[in-house]
């Protein structure tokens, strides 16, 4: 099973804008496998170190995420709030469990055994030595996404009911109201916005909604979720008063449940969740992440970078390019667009895949490539990040990777990976100390796809009735 945390990855023993069907219908990692010789026999040796490690884990009585999920906090003005309303609870639950690792302690894992190759050929990618890829991801358990599913309706549950009559009206709609696509990464100031925000909330109300934030996302994606707020309370203090930290607003549809499907969305500038809930399975597609800076330069935050990994892994895997690969996936060198699946952006709009595809990239490359994409889909909680990394995974070879700009850290550059259950654009605006992000699933964005669903499995007789009529 491979846990995500930090935007790192590590193994453990153990929506376009709002589309239904008439209505609902309907870390970067180096460390691949290129083993042969004697350096096979070194990494069997370790690979039996850390499984015995793993196990003592297992046997200790504790995890590995559970003592280190309060490791590192932000110090930021909103760590109160999050604190009351609880750090990491044990097991797979609500907390979305998951360890952090420095940026250099990236994950060490293919999944696979590399038998020596002494073939004298080259293997699919063209990496001498390298065995047949495998992807990592094997998926998690219903049974635990359903334990994070049942967490997010308790907490969205508890806010709900802090409200007086007159907020909750504000944030509740119906699943189907078009006020789920109004999400937007500009400043509520340019882009008003519905529903109730923190500045409108007391201090019990919001921990309640830092609760139902931190019970929705992974410790990774909670960690990420504050940085930027925490970024946008330091701009407001330095008098950007576009950078409102109050302006963050909670909407609601449809009631939560667990039989019946429901979402809720947090939207304010550079951070925008859609989340959506239907039995066991959670998405948080369509999502929107930016900062700007890049880092906070002084003082008591000096060194705040909320999106550090978007950037480092993929500088990191555009060098592991060679000549051919770096021809195919950079398509201009000085190009800056912006994003092209943005806010307000349809799948009519979203641009072709281009670039490289993942049919060209080493069993090495892939897995690292998978690792990246996890540090945007591990943003969610764990048990429903491992379950859809699996499911992208599984289509990967229809993945290709489109660069624009300079490939050196520091440089300006554009990225795009695209494939049918993936679009993932990175931007840099104006400046490279000014990013935006997206993450999308052209397969299911809202959960299009289980909704249609659910209202087949569920709603079927109500189905046959409209077409009698």
């Amino acid at each position: 099973m491979r846990l995500l945390h930090g935007g790192r990855v590590h193994r453990s023993v153990s929506d376009h804008p709002y589309a239904f069907h008439a209505r609902w219908t309907l870390l970067l990692t180096p460390h691949a496998v290129t083993v042969g010789g004697i350096g096979f026999s070194v990494l069997t040796c370790c690979a039996g170190c850390l499984i015995l490690a793993s196990l003592h884990e297992l046997h200790g009585g504790t995890s590995v995420a559970q003592r280190t999920a309060l490791a590192n906090p932000m110090k930021s003005g909103f760590l109160v709030l999050w604190m009351l309303g609880g750090c990491a609870a044990p097991g797979k639950d609500r907390s979305g469990e998951s360890e952090v690792d420095s940026a250099a302690d990236l994950a060490v894992d293919s999944g696979v055994d590399t038998p020596e190759d002494d073939s004298g050929g080259e293997p699919d990618g063209g990496d001498t030595g390298e065995a047949e890829w495998v992807s990592p991801w094997e998926g998690s358990s219903e049974s635990d996404r359903l334990v994070a599913a049942d967490a997010m309706v308790e907490a969205a549950s508890a806010f709900l009911a802090s409200l007086d009559d007159y907020q909750r009206g504000q944030v509740q709609y119906a699943m189907d109201h078009p006020e789920r696509s109004e999400w937007s990464n500009l400043p509520h100031a340019i882009h008003l916005r519905e529903g109730v925000s923190f500045g409108e909330l007391n201090e019990e109300r919001a921990a309640l909604g830092w609760e139902l934030i931190r019970v929705s996302l992974s410790a990774a994606g909670l960690e990420r979720a504050q940085a930027i707020v925490q970024m946008e309370e330091l701009l407001w203090d330095d008098g950007d008063f576009n950078a409102n930290p109050g302006n963050y607003f909670f909407t609601f549809f449809d009631s939560p449940s667990g039989d019946t499907p429901w979402g809720w969305q947090l939207d304010g500038h550079h951070l925008a969740l859609n989340f959506t809930v239907v039995g066991a399975e959670v998405t948080i597609a369509p999502s929107l992440w930016g900062t700007t800076p890049k880092t906070w330069p002084s003082g008591e935050h000096a060194g705040l970078t909320p999106m550090a990994d978007e950037e480092d892994l993929a500088f990191a895997w555009m060098a592991s390019l060679d000549e051919a690969q770096l021809n195919l996936a950079q398509l201009n060198p000085s190009a800056d667009p912006d994003l092209m699946a943005g806010p307000a952006s349809s799948p009519a709009s979203w641009p072709v895949p281009e670039g490289i595809p993942v049919t060209s990239l080493t069993p090495s490359q892939r897995t690292a490539l998978l690792d990246w994409v996890a540090v945007y889909v591990g943003n969610m909680a764990t048990s429903q990040a491992e379950q859809r990394m699996h499911e992208i995974s599984e289509s990967f070879d229809d993945v290709s990777v489109a660069w624009l700009g300079g490939t050196e850290p520091g440089s300006m550059m554009y990225y795009r990976i695209q494939g049918s259950r993936v679009l993932i654009e990175f931007d840099h605006t104006r400046t490279a100390d000014h990013m935006h992000a997206v993450y999308r699933d052209p397969a299911n964005e809202y959960g299009t796809d289980w909704l249609s669903k659910h209202l087949v499995e569920h709603h079927s007789h109500e189905l046959d009735s409209v077409q009698i009529r």
